[in-house]
């Protein structure tokens, strides 16, 4: 059994890398021709991202872990797209940070490819990897009857807290040190020209966090539904 495990744990390890690292390898060269064939910190940002990605979510077993593990995330999400973006910021600027050369070469379906892999492929399958772990898999028999639903709800209660875009928030305020009201925040969001600063703050950002903090509980509750059942069960058997 505990062999078992240990082989889990490892294929478990190789695909979550393989699949981020998939996306790392296109956005590297991505952000490579963005900047006109130069390179600057960003590959070794992206490799630093998929590691420490790979590393936090091992790390997350149980919902308290996965608060920690979200907040970082966070924080490591807004640094890359800052690095990703190459914006001056208060900490660096070239030739560490290169920015994009819009106007110079077609950056627009490159960006878009960009944030494909990023937000599409790469941060999906971290939300899924963090539901499978919170959900132990590895540290117990993986007998409870209801798993399928805690990973379910706690893969879509992530997916939507990310969808927030809160992260941006860092980007922003944290690692560029943009602080301009008559700046238009987050007017690059779809729909074109809907989002500003105040109804980021107070309409997409609290609804959304509230959606996905109601999925994750609802996870949560069928985990120890679960727990209680096998529980009973093995006392049932022992008697």
């Amino acid at each position: 059994m505990e062999l078992k495990k240990e082989y889990s744990i490892k294929i478990f390890l190789v695909i979550l890398f393989s699949i981020i690292s998939f996306g790392a390898i296109f956005n590297i060269y991505i952000n490579y021709l963005g900047k006109g064939m130069v390179w600057d910190l960003y590959p070794y940002a992206e490799i630093l991202w998929v590691i420490l990605s790979v590393i936090i979510v091992l790390k997350t077993k149980t919902f308290k872990l996965l608060i920690i593990a979200v907040i970082l995330f966070f924080f490591l999400d807004a640094w890359l797209d800052l690095v990703a973006m190459g914006h001056h910021a208060w900490w660096a600027g070239e030739p560490i940070l290169i920015e994009w050369k819009w106007g110079i070469v077609d950056t627009e379906p490159l960006l878009q490819q960009y944030w494909f892999y990023k937000w599409t492929l790469q941060v999906p399958v971290r939300c899924l990897a963090l539901s499978l772990m919170v959900n132990n898999p590895f540290e117990e028999d993986f007998s409870l009857k209801n798993s399928f639903l805690v990973i379910i709800f706690v893969f879509a209660g992530l997916n939507v807290i990310w969808a927030s875009a809160s992260h941006d928030f860092l980007f922003y305020f944290i690692w560029y040190g943009l602080y301009d009201p008559n700046y238009p925040y987050f007017h690059y969001m779809p729909p074109a020209g809907t989002w500003n600063l105040y109804n980021m703050l107070f309409i997409r950002i609290p609804i959304m966090y509230t959606i996905g903090i109601i999925l994750i509980l609802i996870g949560k509750k069928f985990k120890k539904i679960d727990f209680k059942t096998d529980k009973l069960e093995q006392n049932s058997k022992n008697i």
